[in-house]
């Protein structure tokens, strides 16, 4: 899967986007460096968090101050926060060799600035406590002190955590939910050992990317990006960046002599393909380029399929008895056959109300 990190840029660059590859043995990119994918991290979480598109919409493309108050004061966050460990803490290795545990052991990391946070809140409400009788007003203000103290100090350390010792305080909840809407990056060398997922969208919307800088010979992409017009704009942004970066070039395999885009607008004119198939060369110093092959795609309807009445949805009776005889089901409903619909107008998912 591909994610997008959009709390840290390295220091001198502009850009806070840094591609994320996720994979059941590794999580990273050139940008950020790689980790070990931790067992407790499932499919589905990743599957998730390369999905968090409005996120991306918002904090990669319209990323300004107001837009990220409103996320964060109405919730609509469809990222998340991913653990980015090089060196997993000694405490964590022993809790969960003891523990088992199933989830990302968070507190384990903030556990320090966790304290630091409850020791200020049980201050604060001393501080409300004393300031009922006004008797107590001076000691209640000494407690007033102490809070303010305690938050102040926290949040200023937060903004240092590049330094290593200090870097615990980026998994405090609080002080995240306060750096996100205060539009804050993570500016280091390294990436930290916790960063912010969304979308992957921002700048791979395909997942190509990796496997190109993998020099992989054969690529199966299945292009399902919202394109009504067959412009393969995403799929033409994926070749950009990967000229770009001297990974690879394309060409038209049929003609070598052609350039990729000239493959991907025939396709465009042809609405009878389903599929097309771009050739791909790799870029090497010392020795020959290696040849690929790119084979996508796409999710079209072809002009044969026009106009046809949409399928009967399956009975549960069909579905359960799929092994035994079918011929004792009798035939299928017809109440598709006396409404004027087609499939092409209907969705994706249909019920029999719709």
């Amino acid at each position: 899967f591909t994610g997008t990190v959009t709390d840290f840029r390295r220091p001198g660059e502009s850009a806070a986007i840094s591609e994320i590859f996720m994979s059941s043995l590794h999580a990273g990119s050139e940008r950020t460096g790689f980790v070990l994918t931790p067992g407790w991290r499932s499919l589905a979480k990743s599957a998730a968090l390369a999905a968090a598109a409005s996120d991306a919409f918002i904090i990669g493309m319209l990323d300004r101050v107001r837009y990220r108050f409103w996320l964060e004061f109405l919730n609509l966050r469809m990222g998340d926060y991913m653990l980015f460990e090089r060196r997993p803490l000694q405490l964590v290795k022993f809790v969960n060799v003891h523990s088992h545990l199933k989830d990302q052991p968070f507190f384990l990391y903030g556990i320090i600035p966790l304290i630091c946070q409850t020791a200020g809140l049980i201050a604060c409400g001393v501080a409300i406590w004393l300031s009922e009788g006004s008797a107590r007003c001076s000691e209640a203000e000494n407690y007033y002190w102490a809070y303010i103290v305690i938050f102040a100090t926290t949040l200023s350390l937060s903004f240092f955590a590049f330094l290593p010792p200090l870097e615990m305080f980026l998994h405090n909840p609080a002080i995240r939910h306060l750096h996100m809407a205060m539009r804050y990056y993570h500016q280091a060398e390294h990436a930290p050992s916790l960063v912010y997922v969304t979308d992957g969208g921002v700048q791979d919307c395909t997942g190509v990317l990796q496997l190109l800088m993998r020099r992989r010979d054969r690529i199966l992409l299945a292009l399902a990006a919202s394109d009504p017009d067959d412009d393969l704009a995403v799929l033409r942004q994926t070749m950009r960046q990967a000229t770009a970066q001297d990974i690879a070039s394309f060409y038209d395999p049929a003609d070598p002599r052609r350039g990729a885009e000239h493959v991907l607008d025939d396709f465009k004119e042809d609405e009878s393909k389903c599929y097309f198939v771009i050739g791909i060369l790799y870029e090497q110093e010392d020795t020959a380029p290696l040849p690929g092959r790119l084979i996508v795609v796409k999710n079209r309807l072809v002009p044969s399929l026009k106009n046809m009445p949409p399928e009967t949805p399956l009975s549960e009776d069909e579905i359960l008895n799929s092994l035994g005889d079918s011929s004792e089901l009798g035939p299928r409903s017809q109440r598709w056959m006396d409404r004027p619909w087609v499939q092409e107008a209907l969705a994706g998912c249909c019920c029999d109300c719709c």
